[in-house]
């Protein structure tokens, strides 16, 4: 089975190596493009001089799986997914808001108009006269 670096040409093979090398803190200045050459599942850095620089492990550089697929895009993902758990349960502590203030505020907004509606049809309140009396008589019938 072929590994993705396998499947390359020379050059692409090169810039990806020495990309790679860069992103982990690696820095080849004189190495010679035209005299690297892979040698099994390493690829060999050889300066201008026609030294060997460094042999690089191309499965550890470009982090392989079995498979053949490159783990980068898996830790992404895993990265990705943890990074939402927060915002899930921030949504559903939203939820939750959302349905208390809906239930004990508008919901109980209505029910309060249609006890200050029942205490106004009451007799009760037709008997009273005195704008103070029904204003009493109004806070103690809707608490109640």
């Amino acid at each position: 089975m072929k590994n993705n670096y396998q499947k390359w040409n020379k050059s692409d093979l090169y810039y990806a190596v020495i990309q790679a090398c860069k992103g982990s803190g690696l820095n080849y200045i004189d190495v010679d493009r035209k005299k690297c050459f892979v040698d099994k599942n390493s690829y060999k850095l050889i300066s201008k001089n026609g030294n060997l620089i460094s042999s690089i492990d191309l499965d550890k550089l470009f982090k392989v799986n079995e498979d053949g697929k490159e783990e980068q895009l898996g830790k992404f993902r895993t990265f990705f997914g943890c990074s939402l758990i927060p915002f899930i349960f921030l949504g559903f502590g939203a939820i939750y808001l959302f349905f208390n203030l809906w239930a004990y505020g508008f919901l109980g907004l209505i029910r309060n108009q249609e006890k200050r509606y029942l205490c106004v049809e009451s007799q009760e309140y037709k008997k009273l006269k005195s704008e103070s009396e029904k204003e009493i008589f109004l806070k103690e019938c809707i608490s109640n």
